[in-house]
């Protein structure tokens, strides 16, 4: 029997994971027609975040829950991939994508050690893809501080943009690469630039191109709509992340910021916030050499990570430094929310 392809699609963050993982998961009995299984596991039904949690442990055995997993529990590493080790041989006739972006940001030596292993017992049955998209550090940055916000931080962006710089282990690309690489080869990953194939042929399509998937039977509008917030639901977002505000709007925060974000005018949605152009080079410079290497060794010598030229000028909708939202901007978001989600006579 032809051996089947296990993907792995492990991120990174922010390079639109979750719109991939919508469309896979709304269109599971399409996909299965076409012998691609995108399995449910665990108590997420968008993604299989419980396979990097329940290597947590192995990582991290002074801190053994994964923050990220619902129910904040110790899960029994064994148990969970055995489960998906027997599922894998019982539909050893499909190709198989499981897709979490906490591979790449959470799993370390111990946790792939322990991959390798497990699958090593799929070997006969399947060929091992790693899917990886990558994005320059100062765009990835940039897409994460709203991310932190959205999560409850209160962090301003200039403290944000000082605090972040320095950490190599979540923006590093070289690092992040040769941990995957040492334990599965070089063959096995699968590298791409995330703006380019987003120019070139779109995300979905790129990741389709990938996997072998026939996109024309499937529906590609996810019910999941992830929302941006410009710079004054990011201000208003960190006031009401504090204990008093956060506490009385509990689970409703998120959607009720995102109502206020539908509710503006579609010039203050465009105001974002994007650093300036001497922080955007001392990023590139600090990450220079790593990603010098990456595009030697992936892109055939590509200066897409280091070359600052593909930037596009700032506009009058990007902002380089915080804004301070007076009660009056608060008094107005207030006012078009209320009368977008309201009958007024």
């Amino acid at each position: 029997m032809t051996k089947k392809t296990l993907y792995i699609h492990i991120g990174c963050e922010k390079t639109g994971t979750t719109s991939i993982q919508n469309v896979l998961a709304d269109n599971r009995s399409a996909l299965s027609q076409q012998r691609v299984l995108y399995p449910k596991i665990g108590k997420l039904d968008f993604a299989q975040l419980l396979l990097p949690a329940a290597l947590q442990a192995l990582d991290y055995p002074q801190r053994p829950r994964a923050d990220y997993y619902p129910g904040n529990e110790e899960i029994d590493a064994d148990s969970v991939w055995n489960g998906f080790i027997d599922f894998a041989k019982a539909n050893a006739s499909n190709d198989i994508i499981i897709s979490a972006e906490h591979f790449s940001s959470r799993t370390m030596e111990n946790g792939l050690q322990y991959l390798k292993q497990k699958l090593s017992g799929l070997d006969n049955l399947f060929n091992l893809k790693i899917i990886i998209y990558l994005r320059r550090q100062d765009k990835f940055m940039e897409s994460t501080y709203s991310t932190i916000i959205k999560a409850g931080g209160r962090i301003g962006f200039e403290d944000f943009y000082n605090s972040h710089l320095p950490l190599r282990e979540r923006y590093d690309f070289s690092i992040l690469l040769d941990r995957w690489v040492s334990v599965f080869g070089r063959d096995a990953l699968i590298v791409k630039d995330y703006e380019a194939e987003i120019k070139d042929k779109g995300l979905l399509s790129s990741f389709f191109n990938i996997v072998g998937i026939n996109s024309e039977t499937l529906s590609l509008e996810s019910q999941n709509e992830n929302v941006s917030w410009p710079v004054s639901v990011i201000e208003l977002a960190r006031l009401c992340n504090s204990p008093r505000i956060i506490s009385q709007l509990g689970n409703n925060r998120v959607n009720f910021l995102n109502g206020v974000a539908k509710s503006l005018e579609q010039k203050e949605r465009n105001k974002i916030y994007r650093f300036n152009s001497e922080q955007r080079q001392a990023i590139l410079d600090f990450y220079y050499a790593s990603n010098r290497q990456v595009e030697i060794e992936y892109f055939g010598d590509n200066a897409f990570l280091t070359n600052i030229s593909s930037t596009l000028k700032s506009e009058e909708s990007t902002l380089n430094s915080e804004v301070t939202l007076t009660k009056m901007d608060i008094a107005d978001m207030f006012a078009r929310f209320y009368l977008t989600n309201n009958q007024v006579d």
